[in-house]
């Protein structure tokens, strides 16, 4: 059953990496001829992040769930975001003495990324019907199981 498996991931792959490259190609980025706070990225990482916030929550105990996954969590959003580029773009505005921009872009990443997972996550939560907060599942599935971010921290 890897073969299936296998395919979708490369199909999806292939489609996330043709998106970003289109996008790339449409706004001219290029971090080592602009030294610049890196906008195309940092849309596209978010997004992602909103994507499999939202994604991983109604995919969970969905019908060929599994395959679901293959194609768009791992597949397209792996060719889709880029965490490599994120890196090189901080090592370069760091390089070219652009600190504050680099620090801006490094925390700004991080935490619109976390909050735009959370947003993905709770949009799913209202598409879907399921409750949001007190003692219902609120968060994307790990391994198969949705985990209860109300849990974690002892809420």
């Amino acid at each position: 059953m890897r073969g299936p498996y296998l395919a979708l991931v490369a199909v999806g792959g292939a489609t996330g990496c043709l998106v970003r490259f289109a996008i790339d190609l449409l706004t001219g980025w290029e971090i080592l001829n602009k030294p610049a706070f890196p906008w195309p990225t940092f849309g596209i990482n978010v997004l992602g992040c909103l994507i499999i916030g939202l994604l991983g929550t109604l995919f969970v105990g969905r019908a060929h769930e599994e395959r679901w996954r293959a194609l768009v969590i791992v597949g397209f959003l792996g060719g889709f975001t880029t965490y490599s580029a994120f890196a090189m773009e901080t090592v370069v505005l760091l390089d070219e003495g652009l600190v504050v921009t680099a620090l801006a872009y490094l925390v700004g990443t991080l935490l619109v990324g976390a909050l735009a997972v959370r947003l993905g996550v709770r949009v799913a939560h209202r598409i879907s019907g399921h409750a949001v907060g007190g003692h219902a599942v609120d968060g994307p599935a790990v391994g198969g199981h949705a985990i209860d971010w109300d849990g974690i921290d002892g809420r």
